[in-house]
């Protein structure tokens, strides 16, 4: 056996595993375990909740303000009718 057959044999054998190695770092980088000074997904799930929240906030500030409002308007037309 020469020696290019013998290193395109160890090649071939190593081959899948590089490529697990591979495929594995990928996703490590993709599902944010891996990246530093990035926000992990937890922490960006975190961050949706509190702007939700405060957004609901203030949606629940114009509802209460409009559905006053219309109680003062009935009130008036009530009053004048």
């Amino acid at each position: 056996m020469s020696v290019g057959a013998a290193l395109l044999g160890v090649r071939l054998r190593w081959f899948p595993q590089l490529l697990l190695i591979a495929i594995w770092g990928y996703w490590m980088r993709m599902t944010g375990r891996i990246r530093a000074g990035r926000m992990t997904r937890y922490r960006h799930m975190e961050e949706l909740l509190k702007e939700m929240k405060r957004r609901n906030a203030a949606l629940e500030k114009v509802v209460t303000g409009t559905e006053e409002h219309h109680i003062r308007l009935e009130a008036r037309r009530s009053n004048t009718a």
